[in-house]
């Protein structure tokens, strides 16, 4: 494969056989990667103390419940 720099653009090459643009900056694709996977981990927290929520209101219900039950029976 042979490489020609793109004229005014850092870490962009052009593939001479296939024409594509080849972006060989490494250092900010694992920064980008990274970021990806951050955002990935904040999602999956929310969803893990959303469903703490949910659980936690469903708790509450059920306490509700046998309280109002036993202040029946008083």
């Amino acid at each position: 494969m042979t490489f020609l720099p793109v004229e005014g653009k850092a870490n962009l090459y052009r593939d001479v056989n296939s024409n594509a643009i080849i972006n060989k900056d490494t250092n900010g694709y694992r920064q980008y990667m990274q970021s990806l996977k951050e955002k990935e981990e904040q999602k999956n927290k929310i969803v893990s103390i959303e469903n703490d929520i949910i659980s936690i209101k469903d708790d509450i219900s059920e306490l509700k419940s046998l309280i109002i039950g036993l202040s029946n029976k008083l």
